[in-house]
C-alpha cells in the first residue's frame, strides 16, 4: 500500500513538473520571445528584474484557486514590528505588491478595478501608458496611526479578464520617488499574448 501510495505521489509530482515547464506563454504582447528567468505570475505576466534594490520578498502563488496570483517586492533589511493587533511582522523600507485578479471578463474586471480604487483617497491621479497597457496611477500619503507606511504609489490597469494592481509603499525616511520605481518596476512587466 505504501508502495503505490509513493508512486501516485511521483506521478503526480511529475506531471506536475511538466505542466509548470508546459504553461510559459511562448511570446509577451509586443511579440518579445517569453523569457523564463522572468518572475512568472500564472500565465498571465511575466516581470523582469526590477533594479531599484528591490528584492523578490514572497515568490509568486496562487490564491482564490487558479486564476488570481501575488507577489510581493522589498526594499531595504527587516526590521520587526507588532501591530495594532499584536501580530509581529517585518518591516521594510518599502514593498511592492503585485495582485492579478481573474474575473468572469473584461467588465467584471473593470468593475473590480472600479472598486479598488474607490477605497483610495489619492493626493495625485494620472493615467500612463507603458508598453501596451495604460496604467492608472495614484499618489497619496497613508494617514493612519496603525500603519507604520507614510506613503505609497498605486497602479491599475486591465489586461484582459484580469484585474491588475500594483502597490508600493514606503516608511517615513525613505528617499526614493515611489512613483518613478513603481513605473520602472511596471515597465519590466510583460503580458502574456496567449
Amino acid at each position: 500500500m505504501k508502495q503505490k501510495l509513493s508512486a501516485v505521489l511521483a506521478a503526480l509530482l511529475m506531471a506536475a513538473a511538466l505542466t509548470a515547464c508546459a504553461s510559459y506563454p511562448r511570446t509577451d504582447s509586443q511579440g518579445q520571445a517569453w523569457n523564463k528567468e522572468w518572475t512568472i505570475l500564472g500565465q498571465v505576466l511575466g516581470v523582469e528584474e526590477p533594479g531599484h534594490g528591490l528584492t523578490l520578498l514572497e515568490k509568486p502563488r496562487t490564491l482564490k484557486g487558479m486564476n488570481t496570483f501575488y507577489a510581493s517586492w522589498a526594499i531595504g533589511s527587516p526590521v520587526p514590528y507588532t501591530g495594532a493587533d499584536g501580530e509581529e511582522t517585518d518591516l521594510y523600507d518599502a514593498r511592492l505588491h503585485l495582485l492579478i485578479l481573474g474575473c468572469r471578463d473584461e467588465a467584471e474586471a473593470r468593475e473590480t478595478l472600479a472598486e479598488w480604487t474607490g477605497l483610495l483617497t489619492a493626493d495625485e491621479t494620472c493615467s500612463r501608458e507603458i508598453g501596451p497597457v495604460t496604467y492608472t496611477f495614484l499618489d497619496y500619503r497613508i494617514r493612519s496611526e496603525t500603519n507604520p507606511h507614510a506613503r505609497g504609489t498605486s497602479a491599475f490597469t486591465v489586461w484582459d479578464s484580469y484585474a491588475v494592481s500594483a502597490e508600493l509603499t514606503a516608511l517615513d525616511g525613505f528617499e526614493g520617488d515611489t512613483r518613478t520605481i513603481l513605473e520602472d518596476f511596471l515597465s519590466g512587466c510583460h503580458y502574456s499574448s496567449e
